[in-house]
């Protein structure tokens, strides 16, 4: 069966001469690898566009049944670019913490693993890293949406009203362009990082 899907690339390893194995998320399926056979070749009518946080339309087939397997690295039948974040290398400590919570994915999440919030949310994180200095709120926010995507939300994560909604507010501004950064102190800030951090750890998710 042909499957269609939108992919970030979070991770190229160079396979062989001239071909990548790249590490990618999707929309629609969560993890998903890839095998780019010439990805590494530069020639007249080939110049490679795989790149780290580079987005893609992904076509591929994937066989269902009993020959189907979860860790298949899969032959790309197209894959059409849409759109790239190189400009997050000019943000150095963006980059950095991108690439962590890129190697964070890639450890805790599985292929076929269906992920769309989670997937929207690394969209809008890529986008706000090219345009901000600093982007540790935008990662602590889009952390927060796969640990609720995930399931692992305490159920009373507001102690009361007002801090409930505010994790709601926070939630949003995660997946949606429009939305201004929720107001909050520095220290309610810095506490709810802590916190992410804190879940992160009892959930073995380090």
């Amino acid at each position: 069966m042909e499957e269609k899907t939108f992919c970030i690339i979070l991770r190229m390893i160079p396979y062989r001469e001239k071909s990548l194995i790249v590490n990618t998320f999707t929309k629609d399926f969560g993890r998903i690898d890839l095998m780019l056979k010439g990805g590494r070749s530069v020639t007249a009518k080939h110049c490679p566009s795989a790149g780290l946080f580079r987005v893609f339309h992904l076509s591929f087939a994937h066989k269902e049944g009993k020959n189907s397997s979860s860790s298949d690295i899969f032959n790309p039948k197209e894959m059409e670019y849409i759109t790239s974040f190189d400009a997050i290398a000019r943000h150095t400590a963006n980059y950095l913490l991108l690439c962590d919570y890129a190697s964070f994915l890639l450890k805790h999440t599985a292929p076929f693993l269906v992920l769309p919030r989670t997937y929207e949310a690394l969209f809008l994180l890529l986008k706000r890293a090219t345009e901000k200095e600093d982007c540790s709120f935008e990662l602590t926010a889009a952390e927060l949406v796969f640990l609720e995507e995930s399931g692992l939300l305490p159920e009373n994560a507001g102690k009361n009203m007002q801090n409930n909604f505010l994790l709601q507010q926070i939630l949003t501004y995660a997946l949606q362009e429009d939305k201004e950064k929720p107001l909050m102190t520095p220290q309610y800030e810095k506490r709810l990082a802590e916190w992410v951090k804190a879940l992160r750890r009892y959930h073995g998710l380090v």
